[in-house]
């Protein structure tokens, strides 16, 4: 985003439609950098979501169980804020109904058997 807000300017970096994306990468890695900071520097990475419409971006991480290490994920949904837009609270329901949709979607593909497997070790 410094890169962006250096060229075009920060008004423009955190409204113009364009770089949507880039605004929606830099908030899901700082929420990365975050939990990993609470969970004692668990490394956290980001997956840029470039064809579904959500979630806008995943986060993964390794956990060691006795069973082996197991890739999760955590599905991330950015909200970019509008004050003319909507209601905080309407904003998080459509949010939060979009998200939900999502995750039932993920956990679909997961369940059916031969879909994919997120053991790694």
């Amino acid at each position: 985003m410094a890169l962006i807000e250096e060229r075009y300017g920060k008004e423009r970096a955190q409204t113009d439609g364009r770089f949507k994306k880039e605004r929606e990468a830099w908030a899901t890695a700082i929420y990365g950098l975050a939990l990993s900071k609470w969970y004692g520097g668990r490394q956290y990475w980001i997956e840029i979501e470039t064809v579904d419409d959500t979630p806008d971006n995943r986060l993964h991480y390794l956990d060691a169980t006795a069973d082996g290490n197991m890739l999760e994920t955590i599905p991330v949904e950015v909200v970019d804020w509008e004050q003319h837009s909507m209601t905080p609270s309407r904003s998080l329901r459509k949010s939060v109904r979009v998200l939900i949709r999502a995750t039932i979607d993920s956990w679909l593909m997961h369940a059916i058997p031969g879909n994919c497997s997120t053991s790694t070790g």
